[in-house]
């Protein structure tokens, strides 16, 4: 069945291509020339005279390489946060971008079955059994389990490595540390600060803490070679706001 939908007195097929101004809401018939945004000239030079007496930093918030280098090329004065949603591989290249700068990296937070792309999950299920030799049924029924009836507020960000998963943080920060040190090597300088995400109490942050030092003990043993980095929390969810002074 053919999709068609009307843009004004247009009508458009499946495949046929819209621009929209993000600035006025303007729909535009076909592809439009795309360009960076740049500063004007005007607002550059205004921008040269608040760094002369400005008292604050900016940190930008990123969620790519991409991202990290366009910060650094319009004077962000380092990353708070960036967001493993989208990335959680290329940490050298966003440490290579900010190199000297603070590089503040909130740990994947979102429902875990988030993470399986529905269009993708028979291909996936198929490769888990290839792989590791369980039967279709149960990889399906495992996935099934991650569901839930309000995943917002459930259970995901610093639970999931609490409760049955702590090898999704491990593997993060590990990722994070060797990172640092590699860049090290190259004479670019890393300031990890790591974000635990949705923490609620005192005791999820601990947890997670202790787990993040042993992780840094194991790579510095690994590596010869030690960092300096910072491990903390943003207050986002109701009762973490109640119980702040402890956390």
């Amino acid at each position: 069945m053919m999709q068609v939908v009307v843009v004004g007195y247009k009508v458009l097929r499946k495949g046929e291509w819209i621009s929209l101004n993000g600035s006025t809401g303007e729909v535009i018939l076909g592809q439009q020339l795309l360009s960076l945004l740049t500063l004007c000239d005007d607002l550059a030079t205004f921008m040269s005279w608040a760094d002369e007496i400005r008292h604050l930093k900016t940190m930008a918030n990123v969620d790519t390489l991409a991202d990290a280098l366009t910060a650094r090329q319009n004077g962000a004065h380092g990353i708070g946060p960036c967001r493993t949603k989208h990335m959680i591989s290329d940490f050298e290249g966003i440490f290579r971008a900010m190199d000297g700068l603070l590089v503040t990296i909130r740990l994947l937070d979102p429902p875990l079955y988030e993470l399986i792309l529905e269009g993708e999950l028979h291909h996936i299920v198929r490769e888990l059994t290839s792989e590791t030799g369980i039967n279709e049924e149960e990889i399906f029924s495992r996935i099934e389990k991650l569901s839930e009836v309000n995943p917002m507020l459930g259970y995901r960000g610093c639970r999931l490595g609490i409760s049955s998963y702590l090898e999704l943080t491990e593997m993060q920060v590990r990722a994070i540390f060797e990172a640092v040190i590699s860049m090290s090597n190259h004479d670019i300088k890393g300031l990890p600060e790591i974000m635990v995400p949705l923490v609620g109490t005192p005791q999820e942050l601990k947890h997670q803490v202790s787990l993040i030092r042993n992780v840094a003990v194991k790579v510095f043993s690994e590596t010869g070679s030690s960092l300096s980095y910072k491990v903390g929390t943003m207050i986002e969810v109701p009762r973490a706001t109640l119980i702040a002074n402890e956390v």
